[in-house]
């Protein structure tokens, strides 16, 4: 199956896969952002695809990144309608400790 994506600014990054066999593809932000504790943001890839009719896509953490720090990104979903930029959301899970 083939999946258009566009890139919506010079500094967007295509999506990729990290090895051929993998499932799905990695997305990366294309902006820098700070998180305060206990904060949720959509942050923008500046990524757009074209998905067939019924189907959808998935925006899922990474397992890693998720046992590893306390960035915590939420599931989305991609309709094949949505033509905008692909966001992440993401949360801040920390706490302040002071």
């Amino acid at each position: 199956m083939l999946i258009k994506f566009k890139k919506l600014s010079q500094t967007a990054i295509a999506p990729n896969k990290s090895h051929y066999n993998d499932s799905g593809f990695d997305l990366y932000a294309d902006e820098d952002v700070t998180l305060m504790y206990g904060e949720t943001k959509v942050i923008q890839t500046n990524i757009a695809i074209e998905l067939p009719d019924g189907y959808m896509a998935d925006v899922r953490p990474r397992s890693g990144l998720t046992l590893n720090t306390s960035l915590r990104v939420h599931y989305g979903t991609v309709d094949a309608t949505y033509r905008g930029s692909v966001g992440i959301i993401c949360e801040n899970a920390a706490y302040n400790m002071i």
